[in-house]
């Protein structure tokens, strides 16, 4: 799961190869996400009131995987883990995965040798967040 928010066509013209062009646009997409939701932390009731509309939960009249992650995020940039929780547990380890990737795609465009590790090691992160998500939908269904 590459969190990548960039078109490639943007680093197309970075004389930088593929993996250091994925490692950037990670990088990139991760610092996007949390500065957003830090910006905009104090304008949450305003995020709030914009129409929410889940196609999931319409049609099948249960959560999506999703359902609450945003909110997750909103509580977390204000440091109340406890609400997170309550919205979303799986929003706590997404959060923790972008906040992850900065260090390590840093590493990983800096210190070459690294590059195949951080993958890997991200792939695992991404893992263990698709996992919390399920563990977290399958709890509400039941």
């Amino acid at each position: 799961m590459e969190i990548t928010l960039i078109p490639n066509f943007v680093f197309k013209k970075l004389n930088l190869r593929f993996e250091n062009k994925m490692h950037l646009n990670n990088l990139l997409s991760s610092l996007l996400i949390i500065t957003m939701f830090l910006i905009f932390n104090n304008h949450q009731s305003t995020v709030d009131s914009v129409f929410h509309f889940c196609l999931f939960q319409k049609l099948l009249h249960i959560p999506c995987l999703g359902c609450g992650v945003t909110s997750s995020f909103f509580s977390i940039s204000q440091a109340k883990l406890v609400t997170a929780w309550e919205y979303n547990p799986a929003g706590i380890f997404l959060y923790l995965f972008l906040v992850m990737q900065i260090p390590l795609r840093l590493t990983a465009l800096n210190i070459q040798k690294y590059s195949h590790s951080v993958i890997n090691l991200s792939n695992l992160g991404s893992k263990l967040v698709i996992f919390s998500l399920l563990v977290v939908w399958m709890q509400r269904i039941l």
